[in-house]
């Protein structure tokens, strides 16, 4: 498909044609709700970063990132924005579908490239992570400083290395126009009077012959969740100079990857994440705002052959607890096994290492009270480690 949008309108319509907008072809919204991503629980894309609310067990962005902003899971990174600094420059054609190596520049002075409101960022999240079934999720949020208008945040996932230079310029290997043929775009698209993120995916294609552009893609339903925050959100870091998010300044998505590439393609390698904005609702809108492009090596894996097994951690029992606990586990394969204890802080204050143990279920007894390390009470995050993959869980210890 090779639908263009080109729609304009007054700002007092936005509301209304927004709503219109899902019944266009790669323009879709969803339901709020918990992705079936993998992670323990499920991930609760519901406006807020707070693991087991308002579904108790499911993961959230407080699962995954430590206070001082820092990942705590694997395949999560977290991108900050400088704001009013480091934005796309007014020079140029800097827009989504323009070649990196030759139409996009940047501009560090915030005094001559004052960039601020809707479309400016403080924070990008992204996390991947796989389900019971080896499908690929891809989950992220953006945020906005302003929020007394519509916003246009994309996220892009590049298959070859992007990077910006110190000269106002960037750099990228894709050799398709700059880009790759495959790359992935995700736009979320929100306005002031409703908490429904829409979600627009594109891919870039070679539409004819040498020629390359961005074209849409439809996700199946059920396939994809988007929310924003329609109440003060906690974050567990700085967002604009605060800790917390006003209503209407957070949105997040998560969307099967593999069902989305439809086993169309061989497993695809990503090597560069970039969010960015726009400063309207076209395509062709000029970009405004950027987080530095964060290098990443991830592989989406389109095989959809049901796994019967997935290695994480099944439970933490008790939790909370005052002494001892059991953590319950699931191994896809035989290997050697890990089990570490970190505090928010990302200190290691605990540690059980087991032998070489087969594929299937397992539980280990960890006591922070026999000179493993316990270091006082508090939230702790559980890891296993084992040579199919890696997990992390919450616990509470309590004095």
């Amino acid at each position: 498909m090779t639908d263009r949008l080109r729609i304009q309108w007054p700002g007092r319509w936005s509301v209304a044609i927004l709503a219109l907008l899902t019944m266009l072809p790669g323009v879709l919204a969803a339901q709020p709700g918990t992705a079936p991503t993998g992670d323990p629980g499920g991930f609760g894309i519901d406006g807020d970063l707070d693991a087991g609310t308002p579904v108790a067990g499911t993961t959230d962005w407080m699962s995954l990132i430590l206070p001082n902003g820092i990942p705590s899971a694997p395949a999560t990174f977290h991108g900050v924005d400088q704001f009013n600094d480091s934005d796309f420059a007014f020079f140029g054609d800097s827009r989504l579908f323009g070649n990196p190596n030759t139409a996009w520049f940047w501009d560090g002075d915030a005094m001559t490239n004052p960039i601020g409101g809707k479309e400016n960022f403080s924070n990008g999240l992204a996390h991947f992570s796989h389900d019971a079934n080896g499908h690929t999720w891809f989950t992220w949020s953006v945020d906005r400083q302003g929020t007394g208008g519509d916003s246009y945040m994309e996220v892009a996932l590049h298959q070859n290395t992007l990077v910006r230079n110190i000269n106002g310029t960037f750099s990228s290997a894709g050799p398709h126009a700059g880009h790759t043929v495959g790359d992935l775009m995700f736009s979320l698209s929100w306005a002031p009077a409703t908490s429904l993120p829409v979600l627009t995916v594109w891919r870039w294609s070679e539409i004819s012959p040498g020629a390359y552009d961005i074209t849409s893609m439809t996700p199946a339903p059920g396939t994809f969740f988007t929310g924003s925050n329609g109440n003060i959100a906690l974050v567990p870091y700085t967002a604009f100079g605060q800790g917390h998010y006003p209503p209407g300044q957070f949105a997040e998505a998560s969307i099967d990857l593999t069902a989305l590439l439809g086993g169309s393609l061989p497993p695809t390698t990503y090597r560069t994440l970039l969010f960015s904005s726009r400063f309207g609702d076209q395509i062709r809108s000029v970009l405004k705002d950027f987080i530095e492009p964060i290098q990443i090596q991830f592989t989406v894996d389109v095989d959809t052959t049901p796994r019967t097994r997935a290695t994480r951690i099944v439970s933490i029992t008790p939790n909370p607890s005052r002494g001892a606990v059991s953590v319950e586990f699931e191994l896809a394969q035989a290997g050697p096994v890990s089990l570490e204890f970190f505090d928010l802080a990302g200190r290691r204050v605990g540690a059980v290492n087991g032998a070489r143990l087969p594929a299937g279920r397992h539980a280990m007894r960890w006591d922070p009270t026999n000179g493993t390390g316990r270091d006082g009470s508090g939230v702790l995050f559980a890891r296993l480690t084992s040579a199919a993959g890696t997990d992390m869980r919450r616990m509470i210890l309590m004095p």
